[in-house]
């Protein structure tokens, strides 16, 4: 048997050693069988499209930047012939293969049309579609949020729109170079138009930030009067993106142009402002909840990749049949790679809960006015949750590519197999629509402001009712309970509970301390904010996989359980310093005993790697990595793709460069001519 021959066998024994029905796991991580088969028609039709087959590594910026618009025309096609589900699986498939084109059109369809639908009227919303906005014909949108000097602070944004009574107009400008919307994707070549988070001045007041829409280029491309854009150039990753900055000197705009669902200003001046200053920043949820399904997809591609490698490479002793071990059975290799399978399945759940929160929050909005203080609970819990998810899943996402890397030897540092350009593309996630500290901050501050509303009897949201219940002064988690979701649940409500009820009478002492300084009070309770968004997040997302899991189909329970399982003693081990403070857990033996359970665990899922990653469906068009194929055979098909790319022997420069460098005569120097001289003399 040749060496294919016997990769391509090894890796079929694998698959068939699951011991639960593929298919089915495939429809329950997709929501249902329709999912699925949309799913997969959505990627046939990318691998078998040759815009989407250009290999685009070895392509220079300006050569990426067309191959990206040259998709988005497709893309535009096919989006004008699906409803909104299937833009969105649309879009969250082309996230796994090409991320910048994903980014460069999601800026329209996922920022712009979006704060459109949250922000403006139902009238406003309908003309900008009728401009063209639905359709990408004569329009692009971007969205003009962050600025050169001022990022993840919203509120301190310094573009101004001044409120002119006489022609009911606002005056759009860039006071200083600090103030130069920057980063904005779409805007260097693409744009149209731009949502414009400006400060709303009327008469003299500031209002704060709201929204405006500015027409930026013409029908021709060329830019109106008072714009001013410009390209940022090549980045670490996402290049296929024409990031731009953009400038406005004394742009006038309709007053129709403020998108006014919550904050209206009338033709005299006066000035309408939403009770609840979150319900201004609701289009905000929608892309951090966005980067929580990115997680997902994007950690599924990676962690198949390292998982299928593990299963052929061999390395060092020597197995039951006499050959190298695959490194996959390893005990110290399953235990870098496997929590990992387990955090993505865990995502998987997260993802899907906050996603249907979020949709369903939405809708209760655009019901009107009688909806907003019923909701209002809800929608602070989702901005600050969906500030902690997107913060903690796009970190751990991060992590694991490098990780995978990692395992995958030097082999991983191709450009080849797919985590060089993943990692590149990824990490932007941990700095845009908020950075992950900043973020995690926020979360934090929320759940203060929570645990305060329980004091006095207020309503909380669903995601934080854990507060609100008495827990057990007694409860020890012992190391017999490890074999008990429930009790590592119920342990994980109280270690957060304690640590935000804590912070809490740190903040409310501090308060006092500083005379009543909220934000001096909040800030001196920091690292206390970033260590309960963490706690807090990584609960929700156990809450949410177990949720799931107790109402997955009877045939995947078992696999599904070994997997939650080793989620939450993952998560617990790594964060069992907060369980010893609180002595949830006793003993120096405990953190031992966890270890020794989670190795028991992989020892389980072992036989059954194969069929998870498979269960993820990507094909290896979706995969793109050498090392990744299905079928096993990874060195022919790696070293094909080598030789494939890489024809030049004899380098284009040997005649002009190397060989003048290697034929040049080596004649002394003057130095060593003068030294010989006086050897003579002597």
């Amino acid at each position: 048997m040749s060496e294919s021959e016997d990769l391509i066998a090894s890796r079929a024994k694998e698959r068939g050693a699951a011991s639960f029905n593929v298919r089915d796991l495939t429809y329950f991580l997709d929501n249902g069988k329709q999912n699925t088969e949309r799913n997969e028609s959505i990627m046939l039709q990318f691998e078998r499209d040759p815009l989407f087959n250009i290999k685009t590594f070895n392509l220079d910026l300006k050569g990426q930047r067309e191959v990206s618009f040259q998709r988005i025309t497709k893309l535009a096609a096919y989006n004008n012939n699906d409803d909104e589900q299937g833009i969105r699986a649309r879009m969250n498939i082309l996230s796994i293969s090409d991320p910048g084109t994903y980014t460069r059109v999601g800026v329209h369809y996922g920022l712009f049309l979006q704060t459109l639908r949250a922000l403006g009227t139902p009238q406003q919303f309908q003309y900008w579609v009728s401009k063209g906005a639905g359709s990408l014909s004569k329009f692009f949108g971007c969205f003009g949020m962050t600025e050169l000097a001022h990022g993840s602070n919203v509120a301190g944004l310094q573009t101004v729109a001044n409120f002119n009574p006489s022609d009911d107009t606002f005056t759009i400008n860039t006071p200083n170079l600090g103030a130069t919307k920057w980063w904005i994707g779409g805007a260097a070549h693409s744009a149209t138009h731009c949502v414009v988070y400006a400060r709303l001045v009327v008469k003299g007041k500031d209002y704060g930030v709201k929204n405006f829409v500015v027409q930026l280029r013409n029908d021709n491309g060329e830019l109106l009067p008072g714009v001013a854009i410009g390209d940022i150039g090549k980045k670490m990753g996402r290049d296929g993106i024409d990031n731009g900055w953009i400038q406005f000197t004394n742009v006038k705009i309709p007053r129709f142009n403020m998108l006014s669902k919550y904050a209206q200003v009338d033709s005299r001046g006066k000035v309408t402002v939403p009770e609840f200053q979150q319900l201004g920043y609701s289009a905000l949820v929608m892309g951090r909840v966005s980067m929580v399904v990115d997680s997902y997809n994007i950690g599924k591609k990676f962690i198949t990749i390292a998982l299928r490698y593990a299963t052929v490479r061999r390395q060092f002793g020597k197995d039951s049949d006499g050959l190298e071990k695959k490194i996959i059975d390893y005990t110290h290799h399953r235990r870098r790679l496997f929590p990992f399978l387990a955090t993505i399945y865990a995502f998987n759940s997260s993802a899907l809960e906050i996603t249907r929160v979020q949709d369903e929050t939405l809708k209760l909005l655009a019901g009107g006015d009688k909806n907003v203080k019923d909701v209002i609970p809800n929608l602070k819990d989702l901005f600050s949750l969906s500030a902690g998810l997107k913060a903690f899943a796009t970190w751990e996402t991060a992590k694991l590519i490098d990780e995978a890397r990692q395992s995958c030897g030097g082999h991983g540092y191709s450009s080849y197999n797919g985590f060089a350009q993943g990692y590149n593309d990824w990490v932007v996630q941990c700095t845009w629509e908020g950075d992950n500290n900043v973020l995690s901050l926020s979360c934090g501050r929320a759940l203060i402001q929570n645990y305060l509303a329980v004091e006095k009897g207020e309503r909380v949201g669903d995601f934080t009712k854990y507060l609100k219940v008495e827990d057990n002064d007694d409860f020890v988690l012992r190391t017999q309970d490890l074999e008990y979701i429930e009790k590592i649940i119920n342990a994980w409500e109280i270690v957060s509970k304690r640590l935000v009820q804590s912070s809490t009478a740190k903040f409310k002492q501090f308060r006092k301390e500083t005379n009543g300084d909220l934000e001096l009070a909040f800030e001196k309770v920091a690292s206390n904010r970033f260590n309960i968004a963490k706690i807090h997040t990584k609960l929700v997302i156990l809450k949410t996989f177990h949720q799931r899991v107790s109402h997955a189909p009877e045939n995947l329970k078992s696999i599904l359980s070994l997997l939650l399982q080793l989620y939450a003693l993952h998560i617990t081990s790594e964060n069992i310093s907060q369980f010893y403070s609180f002595n949830i857990v006793k003993g120096s033996d405990f953190l031992e005993n966890l270890n020794y359970k989670i190795d028991e665990i992989n020892e389980l899922l072992r036989p059954n790697i194969i069929g998870l990653t498979d269960a993820f469906n990507l094909s290896d068009f979706m995969i793109g990595s050498q090392i990744g194929k299905k079928n096993g055979d990874i060195y022919e098909n790696y070293f094909k793709f080598v030789t494939d790319n890489n024809t030049e022997i004899k380098p284009h420069y040997y005649d002009s460069l190397m060989k003048p460098f290697f034929e040049r005569s080596l004649k002394p120097t003057d130095n060593e001519e003068v030294q010989e001289n006086e050897e003579d003399d002597e």
